[in-house]
């Protein structure tokens, strides 16, 4: 799976600002820093995509695709435990 494009890795960081705004959380990273993690992120899930696939016991089993949408899901949920909005609003489908 390819590194995002600076396009969408642009996309990312101008909508975490936008909803940080929206909900009024303060963070304590400018503009700059925020993008500069995003990039990192990415460049961290490309570098790490193969100890996640071997580390699960039926990695084999699914695209990349479903694995790295597996992974947002799980990812998603740990920032909200207990209530499946965020997951619904990702994939648009009802979880319970």
């Amino acid at each position: 799976m390819a590194e995002l494009s600076t396009a969408d890795r642009q996309r990312i960081g101008r909508g975490l600002r936008r909803y940080w705004s929206s909900v009024w959380t303060v963070i304590g990273a400018n503009k700059s820093e925020v993008q500069t993690t995003v990039n990192e992120t990415d460049a961290w899930i490309d570098m790490a995509q193969s100890n996640y696939v071997s580390s699960l016991t039926y990695g084999g089993q699914f695209t990349g695709t479903q694995l790295t949408l597996i992974f947002c899901c799980v990812a998603v949920m740990r920032v909200a435990p207990g209530t499946s909005d965020w997951i619904q609003r990702l994939l648009g489908i009802a979880t319970d």
